[in-house]
């Protein structure tokens, strides 16, 4: 987060432009999550404490649907997955994108097991826009369908090659990528 920091701030001063210039290589997690929330002008802590908010909903969403049995039992998967070490580290380090990442990532791999192509192929999506590290859920859920669907792969390909593509074309000429 503390990278993406000063790519928020020139978005509030210079506009988008200069904040695709500083952004960091992972710029998909830090325009498409960060900047609704840094457009807000809440600072440092505000910004990072919204920004966080999307992986823990997906954490907490995954571990909810390991399919708890009873409300308490419900509570208690939530409140271990958001609180659980893994994100507890990832979100002090600085990083609330490997928390989204590797929710959805852990999450389209489920969807896969459980047949279903599509959202396997969304989550996935979501895992790789976050943190190019998320593309590493691709051949387990290639492998965990019944039979491999294209769409599965697909669609996580296409989404992560236009929002990269796309931050690429835009960031201005000298941006460091």
């Amino acid at each position: 987060f503390l990278e993406s920091w000063p790519a928020y701030h020139a978005l509030q001063v210079g506009g988008l432009a200069e904040m695709l210039h500083l952004a960091p290589a992972y710029a998909g997690f830090a325009t498409l999550v960060g900047v609704p929330f840094a457009k807000l002008g809440l600072g440092l802590d505000g910004t990072m404490r919204l920004v966080s908010l999307p992986g823990l909903a997906v954490l907490v969403g995954f571990a909810l649907s390991l399919r708890a049995v009873d409300k308490r039992q419900a509570l208690l998967v939530t409140v271990l997955a958001a609180g659980s070490p893994i994100a507890y580290f990832s979100l002090a380090a600085g990083h609330p994108e490997e928390t989204l990442a590797a929710a959805a990532g852990a999450a389209g791999v489920l969807a896969a097991v459980r047949n279903k192509p599509t959202l396997s192929g969304v989550l996935i999506a979501i895992a790789i826009i976050a943190k190019q590290t998320g593309v590493l859920a691709l051949l387990p859920a290639a492998l965990a369908l019944p039979r491999p669907k294209l769409r599965s792969l697909a669609i996580p390909i296409v989404a992560a090659g236009l929002v990269y593509g796309g931050l690429h074309y835009l960031r201005p000429p000298g941006a460091e990528l």
